[in-house]
């Protein structure tokens, strides 16, 4: 008899253990499907919110395309009252520096979402890359520029931050930031030797110390690794590289252009060009001089090399296009060359997805 019973609480033991195993298994399964579904629903969220961000990429360099195209036609230019036709320009007032003011809604599969993003001129900023010419060699005309830039954004040593710059790009081993700097590091890396890639690389000049870090990167921008003043874009070295649009650059990036453009005539500056743009590089130049007594003369290299850089149009953007389908975004951020032809054509310098 005692065996029976011994039996039978082995046999209810043994159910007991086996509903509580199944009971946890069938908890865990459906935590397991509400994560999966979840998890599913997401990634929808994400396939369209990638969807609407390639939309809005391919949308901005359609609108940089009609830009031009609009430059080139003759119709007039519908909210700009100084725009004349033929004039292939560039300034902050036009639809595609706007973009950034207007997020646009869309529905995909049902679904509501919103295309945000922004276009920004990087013919406005200083090329990293132009500090060495085509020949790998320091471009002294253009390292004063920079030199000048760096103090404007109070760097304790502007010629140390830029002769690090050039020792990152340079090929040689010549300089005091190159392979034997950088190797005696607690984490020792070795210098590029080669072109900025993206000024994500900034972060690894160690002589750029976090308070120029801040004035470079200031807060609120989009792209916490872009600069408003600094581009490493087009990928080109020299004066290839060194092209500044007058009409789109910053005060502090007009003011490294000549040491006699101070805040105030910079300021000046872009008041100017809100009410009527520079046409010509030779008309900003006119007014410097007409104006501020300013001179870009042709018996100083420096000063003539930059005036033959100057542009008032741009060639190279880039383009912010972000995804948003309820909580999920999907970002791209990608840098392109504006030619005359097919948007789809335009060549990519650089292209993230996030």
């Amino acid at each position: 008899m005692k065996s029976i019973k011994k039996e039978r609480a082995v046999a209810l033991l043994i159910a007991v253990s086996f509903v509580a195993l199944l009971t946890a298994l069938i908890t865990d399964y459906g935590y397991e499907t509400r994560i999966y579904f979840k998890e599913m629903n997401g990634y929808k969220k994400w396939i369209k919110a990638t969807n609407i961000a390639i939309s809005g990429f391919e949308g901005a360099k359609a609108l940089l395309k009609e830009d031009i195209d609009e430059d080139r036609s003759e119709k007039n230019y519908p909210n700009i009252d100084f725009y004349v036709s033929g004039d292939e320009l560039d300034l902050q007032q036009e639809i595609w520096s706007q973009v950034k003011k207007i997020p646009f809604e869309v529905e995909v599969g049902g679904e509501k979402g919103l295309i945000v993003g922004n276009i920004v001129d990087e013919m406005g900023k200083l090329n990293i890359n132009s500090l060495v010419d085509n020949a790998g060699k320091e471009s002294r005309m253009v390292k004063n520029v920079f030199i000048r830039f760096f103090d404007i954004m109070g760097a304790e040593s502007p010629e140390e931050v830029v002769n690090a710059l050039i020792d990152w790009i340079d090929p040689d081993d010549e300089g005091l930031y190159e392979s034997s700097f950088y190797s005696s590091l607690d984490r020792p890396y070795s210098p590029r030797n080669f072109l900025f890639m993206s000024l994500s690389e900034l972060k690894l000049i160690k002589v750029i110390n976090e308070d120029l870090k801040k004035a470079l990167f200031p807060p609120g921008n989009d792209d916490p690794l872009s600069s408003p003043y600094l581009t490493a874009f087009p990928l080109s070295t020299g004066t290839n590289a060194f092209l500044i649009n007058v009409n789109t650059a910053p005060k502090e990036v007009l003011m490294a252009l000549h040491i006699n453009i101070d805040e105030e005539v910079a300021e000046e500056i872009i008041k100017k060009r809100q009410e009527e743009p520079f046409r010509t590089p030779t008309e900003f130049i006119t007014y410097l001089r007409d104006e501020f007594n300013i001179q870009f003369e042709s018996t100083n290299p420096q000063e003539s090399f930059v005036q033959g850089q100057l542009r008032t149009s741009s060639t190279c953007f880039s383009i912010l296009s972000v995804g948003v389908v309820g909580e999920v975004t999907s970002t791209i951020r990608a840098v392109v060359i504006r030619s005359g032809g097919d948007p789809k054509e335009f060549p990519i310098l650089y292209f993230r997805m996030e």
